[in-house]
């Protein structure tokens, strides 16, 4: 198991290279900010070794739910995690073997996501996410690039 700080700079690696990719600082602070809320979910997930691609906090779109979240893409896998409640918080995460993914594919929102522009990881459970408004293209082509 990786130490504490091992770990964060693991986390911290994809956050900055997300920011810096976006030109937008204030990302990686969001992402960091998010990451405190779900750091307990997250780093057991991780292995030494692990190198982070990309992480960046954005928000999880299902059915059922549509909540802020951190995505880290890893080498191997895409880790996805969320906090909910106010009083009894809960962390939870999706882990997406990245060889299980069988396409990205970008689309417009509807409903009460109807300005938001959404990137869909198909394979055996689809997993929607939101991109940045103001970097849309940008965000995309760098998760792209990420995932390979």
């Amino acid at each position: 198991m990786p130490s504490q700080q091992d770990v964060s700079e693991i986390v911290v690696d994809g956050l900055t290279a997300f920011a810096v990719g976006l030109g937008e600082m204030e990302m990686g602070k969001a992402g960091a900010q998010m990451y405190q809320f779900v750091k307990r979910e997250v780093d057991p997930l991780l292995h030494p070794g692990d190198e982070c691609k990309l992480a960046f906090p954005t928000m999880l779109i299902r059915p059922d739910l549509r909540i802020d979240c951190l995505v880290a893409i890893l080498a191997d896998r895409v880790i996805i995690a969320w906090d909910k409640g106010l009083i009894r918080r809960k962390t939870f995460s999706i882990v997406i073997p990245r060889a299980s993914i069988t396409g990205v594919h970008r689309h417009p929102g509807s409903g009460a996501t109807r300005n938001a522009v959404l990137l869909t990881l198909s394979g055996p459970v689809d997993t929607t996410i939101a991109l940045p408004v103001s970097k849309t293209q940008a965000a995309e082509a760098l998760i792209r690039s990420a995932l390979g």
